[in-house]
């Protein structure tokens, strides 16, 4: 089991919470350790130390410099900072003799000081240079890390971090939402240190890299707003720190190549991708073949992605794969990368990782192939709702615009306009629209057919579909729809039409998967169907699809699976304090008592308390004749109910005074004591009537 030992120049018990909350969520089996009461040089330095035995996790240190201060000069004259430096020296000497002596790494977290502090910049700059004193040490030290106040508070802001009182009490300095905030970031960099790092980056570009569809609105159409320039400014700096950076778009190969070259907010450059899949395969079979070619396992590889299902496909056939699917909105884009922990790049030595697993460069697949999904078992699962039905005058806009934005599944790319789509079918055309729903949205009218009837005779004059419904088998079933029509009315041959255009690459891969020929220098095509042969595309497209999958190199076992959700849910769940308390609620464990001792409370005064200790000590019931340390209560647990009572009940209800009465009947009695001895009678009145107590409150 591995263990985080902390040592502290502050109480830091309450970290303890959000650190099992963490070492839960990331399926770590890891022990929390602390060290003695201000121990920080002796728990460096001492070798039989808590700090020392820890043979395996990682040990923390978390200083606050203000703390320096207490017992000797302010900072604010020389003999204070003269202390402080002296410190900070002795700091960096002890890390220099903890890290040779012990097994596994040490975290310095440096922690804010008190707003007092803060609002002074003289000073607080002060205090930044002695964290970078410390800091600018700890870089020449093998295995040890450091977090400045600075990058703690700006990842994880919070607003009221300060908790004057408990400071006061027991040199608590932070609020439990401090100390969650903290302990995410000591589990962040615990993860980044158990975790081998990510290799390749593998981009989108559609929606992703810019906005805008490149084939469709063309290579200056498409902009690169502030979020798309931020995702592609930070992959440039995980780029600078080693990782590559691939791209797999369904797209035609030159319109990505020039948008690359071409428009001017562009910040990546094709020269710093090292291999691309641009065409119209699947991106699961896509990132398998960029795996290949750079000889690394998948599960090295991280996909970024604006779409759902591109996401979900990957994931279900893949889920050793990273797979995010990134926000399109500044700020929220910026933020969401930013609470990626894979993406953090930590100094790590060979050293550091000699209890980590090397790569797995070569995956044996063959023992995995029936826990993969298919991509069959994907598509079946995706609650698919499609509609085809007569082109009604209200869609006639929407039509007209696809036929004019709509290039790479166009089989002719006639444009027409609204008028010329309504008078070419009061001439005797007939138009279906398509409608498509799934478990990923309603995706409105997405495509139509436009055909007309003649001499026994079914001509598909245009066929188009919006590339955001590619993917689904929709084109297939379209055809499938023009054979039943023909069918029902006896008619013998369907004639489907096609026109080559630099763009439409994957309208033509669609018509040469099912038998039709498209070579050669010529630009227009007409082929003759049976209406029966149309019918059975969807069905023998499935064949054809289990047939690659069952030539196809299986994928790695699924225990990988839930990464991808994880990471996610920390980027868009856990990355802000509020959410991250009620995560840790939900999962706190209740704690039941025994039913045969059990009193119900009998007074106001007793029923706050009940509930009060019910909170802190996560118990679903408490009893008039409890005891606070029977029910698992300690002194930190103690001192929040005091401040609780504190503030409810307006009472100098001190810890020590809630040490003598740790009984709730008794604990109830003393505040109402308390409460009458310090009243005057219209103060008392408006006590009584405001909580209602008259039948508890005794006259004196």
């Amino acid at each position: 089991m591995e263990t985080i030992a902390i040592t502290a120049t502050f109480t830091a018990e309450l970290l303890e919470e959000p650190l099992r909350f963490w070492t839960r969520e990331l399926g770590i089996d890891c022990d929390v350790a602390f060290a003695p009461y201000n121990q920080v040089f002796q728990q460096l330095l001492d070798p039989a130390s808590v700090l020392a035995k820890n043979a395996s996790g990682l040990n923390v240190v978390l200083v606050r410099i203000e703390d320096w201060r207490h017992g000797g000069d302010g900072f604010e004259n020389d003999g204070g900072r003269s202390h402080a430096h002296r410190n900070a020296g002795e700091l960096a000497t002890a890390l220099e003799a903890g890290s040779k002596r012990s097994p596994v790494p040490i975290l310095v977290c440096f922690c804010p000081p008190g707003a007092a502090v803060q609002s002074d910049k003289a000073l607080a700059d002060y205090l930044a240079a002695i964290e970078k004193q410390v800091a600018d040490a700890a870089k020449t030290l093998t295995s040890v890390y450091v977090v400045t106040s600075s990058q703690l508070t700006a990842l994880y802001p919070v607003a009221n971090y300060e908790d004057a009182r408990a400071d006061a009490a027991g040199h608590i300095p932070y609020t439990q939402e401090f100390f969650n905030a903290l302990g995410t970031m000591i589990a962040r960099r615990f993860y980044g240190l158990q975790s081998s790092p990510y290799k390749v980056i593998v981009l989108d570009c559609d929606n992703t890299l810019w906005r805008g569809i490149c084939g469709e609105d063309g290579t200056l159409g498409v902009k690169v707003d502030p979020a798309a320039r931020a995702l592609q400014e930070f992959v440039l700096a995980q780029r600078n720190a080693g990782v590559l950076l691939c791209l797999c778009s369904k797209n035609n190969e030159d319109d990505v190549w020039k948008v690359f070259e071409q428009n001017s907010g562009m910040a990546l450059r094709r020269d710093h991708i090292v291999a691309s899949r641009i065409n119209w395969l699947p991106k699961p079979e896509n990132l398998q073949s960029l795996a290949d070619e750079l000889k690394l396992g998948l599960d090295s590889f991280i996909f970024l992605d604006d779409s759902a299902l591109e996401c979900a496909e990957v994931q279900a056939v893949y889920p050793q794969v990273l797979t995010l699917q990134v926000p399109q909105e500044s700020p929220a884009s910026e933020k969401f990368l930013a609470h990626i922990w894979a993406f953090d790049r930590l100094p790590v030595t060979d050293e550091d990782r000699r209890r980590s697993e090397l790569y797995q460069q070569e995956i044996d697949r063959a023992a995995s192939r029936k826990e993969s999904m298919s991509l069959e078992d994907f598509l079946a699962g995706l609650d698919l709702h499609l509609e085809i039905s007569r082109m009604e005058k209200s869609d006639i806009p929407r039509v007209a615009q696809l036929s004019q934005r709509t290039n790479q599944f166009n089989f002719t790319t006639i444009r027409r306009t609204e008028s010329e789509i309504e008078t070419l079918c009061d001439g005797g055309a007939e138009c279906l629209v398509v409608r498509l729903r799934d478990r990923f949205g309603d995706y409105g009218t997405v495509g139509a057919m436009i055909f007309a009837v003649s001499t026994g005779e079914l001509n598909l004059d245009s066929l188009f579909l919006s590339c955001r419904a590619l993917g689904r088998r929709v084109e297939h079933r379209m055809l499938a729809e023009l054979g039943a029509i023909a069918q029902q009315r006896g008619i013998e041959k369907v004639r489907i039409n096609f026109a080559v255009s630099p763009k439409n690459a994957p309208a033509r891969e669609f018509l040469e998967s099912f038998g039709l020929t498209v070579e050669g220098n010529r630009t227009s095509y007409s082929w003759e169907m049976q209406p029966e042969n149309l019918i059975a595309l969807p069905s023998s497209a499935k064949q054809e699809i289990e047939h690659k999958e069952a030539q196809a190199t299986p994928v790695q076992p699924s225990q990988h699976f839930g990464k991808s959700t994880l990471f996610m849910r920390i980027a868009t769940q856990l990355s802000d304090p509020a959410g991250l308390a009620r995560a840790i609620a939900a999962q706190r464990p209740v704690k039941h008592r025994d039913d045969a001792t059990y009193i119900a409370p009998a007074t106001p005064f007793e029923e706050f308390l009940a509930s009060a200790w019910q909170d802190v000590l996560h118990v679903d019931r408490v009893g008039s004749a409890d005891n606070f340390f029977d029910l698992g209560g300690q002194s930190l647990a103690a001192m929040q109910i005091a401040f609780k009572i504190q503030e409810e009940f307006h009472v100098a209800y001190s810890l020590d005074i809630f040490l003598q009465n740790p009984v709730l009947a008794a604990q109830a009695q003393s505040i109402e004591e308390m409460i009458l001895e310090q009243a005057d009678p219209d103060e008392l009145a408006q006590f009584i009537d405001e909580i209602g107590v008259q039948d508890s409150v005794k006259p004196i």
